[in-house]
Order: structure tokens, then C-alpha cells, then sequence
């Protein structure tokens, strides 16, 4: 092999070797991009899950609240009988 091809298959491995190296490095700045988002998506899973059993807790707790309106409302119908009769007496 020549000089000039050896000079040659030198740049070109050179250069081979750099624009390696740059994807390497773009694949590591994805991958850590990619771990991220992966950790950003978990936690808002978290948070979802979270909120879900808030919602359940509220729901519950508004359930509760309308069964003890419900049962006042029936007592408070009741007191109001009980009071119409003795003013009728």
C-alpha cells in the first residue's frame, strides 16, 4: 500500500473514529433524556395514583355528607309533624 492510500484509509479511519464518537455521545444525551422523562412519567403516575385515591376519600366523604343531610332533613320533618300537631291542640 502506497503512502497516499495509507494517508488516506488514516483520515478516513480518523474520521470514522470522530463521528463515532459523536454519536456515542448523542446516544448518551438521549438515553439520559430518555431516563428523565421515564423518571418525570413515573412520578406523575405517583401523583396520579395519588390523586385518585383523594378523589375516592372526597367521594366518600360527600357520600357521608349527604346521607347525614338526608337523615336531618327526615328528622327535621318529623319535629315539624310533631309541632304542627301540638299547635293544633
Amino acid at each position: 500500500m502506497s503512502a497516499e492510500q495509507w494517508e488516506h484509509w488514516e483520515k478516513l479511519a480518523n474520521s470514522r473514529t470522530i463521528e463515532n464518537k459523536e454519536l456515542k455521545g448523542k446516544l448518551a444525551y438521549c438515553d439520559n433524556l430518555s431516563r428523565k422523562r421515564l423518571e418525570q412519567i413515573k412520578k406523575l403516575s405517583r401523583d396520579n395514583d395519588a390523586l385518585k385515591l383523594s378523589l375516592m376519600f372526597l367521594e366518600d366523604q360527600l357520600l357521608d355528607a349527604k346521607n347525614n343531610n338526608m337523615s336531618t332533613n327526615a328528622e327535621n320533618a318529623l319535629l315539624k309533624q310533631k309541632l304542627k300537631g301540638k299547635g293544633e291542640h
